[in-house]
């Protein structure tokens, strides 16, 4: 919703010539309120079927602890589950943020279950439970928002664009106007690239590593997702043992696109990763 709301609300307020035509403060209100009901209040917009506006996420989510396939079990508690799975140490903030207000309990609890044992390791058990329960992992990765919410999320966000449009050229403004087309042309060719994203890591998790590759390597520096791009190629290459496709791959991210994220994001997923490829591949070149 922020997305929308602040990016439209930016536009109102670069139109200089509209603000000083009409009156200061007065002007402002107006644009606001003329605006209100179609760009940042959609009181059917929802997050898992959740009113969006009760949805904090810098809280514990609202269906956290809902019961999954074992009644004991709640949703936090399998997000936790799948930590273990992973050997998360330190555990990440958002277990805590969002998911489990008592970590001690929560093991307990998979404990009890026979899902974990006391060495903090996942059981057969437990495979078995995530397996059955990895609906919730994927809607964790998706910010909790349902295919179907995406789909309305969308026309919603692209019905903005076009009421806007009419706004600005029915106020004699064309150069904001085409300015919002080229920006809805943009978002639409990001959207597509979303979509060959999201088709390249079902390739690669169902084994097409390759055929995953050839849909990724094109759009690798177009999108504004590429680190998301650079680790499934990462991900790809190291499935198929081409480590030093591995290692380029990973050069060219840190050299080329990081930088853009600022900081020092994304870092501290592909510098160990790189570390690991580089030792992969040593390991490869001595056995031949």
């Amino acid at each position: 919703m922020s997305r929308i709301s602040s990016f439209f609300k930016k536009l109102i307020y670069k139109n200089k010539a509209v603000a000083t035509e009409l009156n200061s403060e007065k002007a402002n209100l107006q644009s606001n309120e003329e605006l209100e009901g179609t760009t940042s209040s959609y009181p059917d917009l929802t997050i898992n079927g959740y009113p969006a506006n009760s949805v904090n996420f810098d809280s514990i989510f609202p269906w956290a602890n809902n019961p999954t396939t074992i009644s004991s079990v709640t949703i936090g508690d399998t997000l936790y589950l799948w930590c273990i799975s992973r050997n998360c140490n330190p555990l990440p903030k958002y277990l805590k943020k969002n998911y489990i207000t008592d970590i001690d309990k929560s093991f307990k609890n998979l404990l009890e279950n026979d899902l974990i044992t006391v060495h903090r390791k996942i059981t057969k058990k437990g495979l078995a439970f995530l397996k059955d329960n990895w609906k919730y992992i994927e809607l964790h990765k998706s910010g909790w928002i349902t295919p179907s919410e995406k789909e309305k999320r969308s026309k919603n966000f692209y019905n903005n664009y076009d009421y806007l449009v009419d706004f600005w050229e029915s106020s004699g403004n064309t150069e904001v106007a085409n300015e919002m087309r080229q920006k809805k042309s943009e978002d639409l060719k990001q959207d597509e690239f979303i979509k060959i994203i999201e088709k390249a890591e079902q390739l690669s998790k169902s084994g097409n590593s390759n055929e995953s590759n050839s849909l990724l390597l094109p759009i690798r520096n177009l999108t504004y997702q590429s680190a998301r791009v650079y680790k499934r190629l990462a991900i790809n290459y190291r499935k198929l043992r081409l480590y030093d496709d591995e290692i380029n791959i990973i050069e060219e991210f840190i050299n080329e696109q990081q930088p853009k994220y600022g900081g020092a994001m994304w870092l501290d997923y592909f510098e160990p990763r790189l570390k690991r490829a580089k030792e992969l591949a040593h390991k490869s070149l001595s056995k031949k």
